[in-house]
């Protein structure tokens, strides 16, 4: 059997199944493989390396890793490519399975969404009422719709109040059943390692990484919707009702927010490097005072 490159278009494990399949079901057929991956000849009896139609080494794999000819370069260069494309996808699977847990509760998530959404709501509407009744105060008249405006004050802090209890309790409601599920997935998986593996791992150590990193992920998970998540709605809430306000003033505001942080961090880095010779400064002339003192007993 000849695979000219066939398997070129597959990912590693694809490719790795496939090649598995052939030596179970052909054990007596010869197999004969071109292929730019060494990934794929690992399992060969022979490897002829070929550059530019010439000979370069002749011999299994680790042989010829063994050997300086340009095959251990191809290798390492190409398992460095295979580490990082793997982690990739590790990150993507591992953010779409998280993903997924959530949108398995679409009943509390929605709730939970909507939630923070009438809370973002009620808390620019405040400001706006109070120019509303500043300007009301001003007028002089209208006590009427003064009253009217407070009464709508009461009722926004009120609803706002509710809500900033009722969204954080339905949002760590959610998080901790997600993060039970993953707690019991993982226990289970625990129970069904091999016994060889579990002997040379401590018990309390592996209690201690679920539990440890499952606290961080809620932890993480946490921030995420109670403060980050609320955070961009009220930040994209803001702009729209000051661009309908005053478009020029939310413009300047929109321009001039973004400097003010890289200033600030300009700022911020500055004051760690000057802390940072300030302090060796005075851990060297301390050291001179006592080296000066000794020298002075002595």
């Amino acid at each position: 059997m000849l695979l000219d490159d066939a398997t070129s278009a597959l990912d590693y494990m694809t490719e790795s199944h496939l090649l598995r399949a052939i030596a179970e079901q052909l054990p007596q057929q010869t197999l004969i493989m071109v292929s730019q991956r060494t990934s794929s000849l690992k399992a060969a009896d022979q490897i002829l390396v070929l550059d530019k139609g010439k000979q370069v080494g002749l011999g299994c794999h680790a042989d010829l890793l063994e050997s300086p000819a340009i095959y251990r370069e191809i290798d390492q260069s190409q398992h460095a490519r295979e580490v990082e494309k793997m982690l990739k996808q590790q990150k993507q699977s591992t953010l779409r399975q998280l993903l997924n847990r959530f949108w398995a509760r679409p009943i509390p998530l929605g709730m939970m969404i909507l939630g923070s959404l009438g809370q973002v709501l009620l808390t620019v509407y405040l400001p706006i009422l109070i120019g509303q009744a500043i300007d009301v105060v001003l007028e002089v008249q209208g006590l009427a719709e003064l009253k009217l405006i407070l009464l709508q004050m009461v009722l926004v802090i009120g609803c706002n109040t509710v809500l900033q209890w009722w969204v954080p309790y339905l949002s760590n409601k959610l998080i901790y059943g997600v993060i039970s599920d993953l707690r019991q997935e993982a226990f289970v998986h625990l129970h069904h390692l091999p016994l060889s593996y579990l002997d040379q791992q401590s018990t309390g150590d592996l209690m201690a990484r679920v539990s440890t990193d499952s606290e961080q992920l809620s932890n993480g998970l946490l921030m995420i919707f109670n403060q980050f998540f609320i955070g961009v709605l009220t930040i994209v809430l803001t702009i729209f009702t000051m661009a309908r306000l005053d478009f020029f003033m939310m413009t300047v505001v929109v321009i001039l927010t973004p400097v003010s942080l890289f200033v600030a961090r300009f700022i911020a880095k500055k004051s760690y490097l000057y802390y940072r010779k300030q302090t060796e400064e005075q851990s060297h002339s301390a050291f001179q005072r006592s080296t000066t003192i000794s020298s002075s007993v002595f």
